[in-house]
């Protein structure tokens, strides 16, 4: 399969889809490896699995209208205990179709900026959510 250029990609809180966006980055996860030297045992060392941690997962998008990211970044601000969302990233092909899902667990929104505004300049206005999240998994391939 060829991965064409007119992707997009949305925001999924509980099942609804709350944005939409051109750039998405930090879809990555690291699990630590933990070594332990065995006595006696001179020729290797007993690798385990420690603690996995999450990339940042960072969103941009050209000025957008709908008002629920800034609900919920009000809602986590004000210390509301049920602003942590299960969520997904969407990945929709050229044709609108979706190609793949990555969902993750407890995500919440760390930092939102807004665009440069700028009355001189015909560059788009751009805005970067970025947001951290207890777990990712990937769904559907499209392969």
């Amino acid at each position: 399969m060829t991965l064409g250029h007119a992707h997009h990609f949305a925001l999924e809180l509980e099942g609804v889809e709350v944005a939409h966006f051109a750039g998405c980055t930090g879809l990555s996860g690291r699990t630590d490896v933990i070594e332990i030297a065995e006595g006696g045992l001179n020729d290797r060392k007993h690798r385990f699995a420690g603690v996995t941690t999450w990339g940042q997962i960072v969103l941009t998008v050209g000025v957008t209208a709908s008002p629920a990211v800034f609900t919920w970044r009000d809602e986590f601000l004000r210390g509301d205990l049920d602003a942590r969302k299960t969520g997904a990233i969407v990945v929709y092909d050229e044709a609108g179709e979706e190609m793949r899902r990555y969902s993750a667990d407890a995500i919440w929104p760390v930092s939102w900026a807004g665009p440069e505004l700028s009355g001189t300049s015909s560059a788009m206005a751009i805005e970067t959510l970025e947001l951290a999240h207890e777990g990712l998994r990937e769904e559907g391939s499209g392969r």
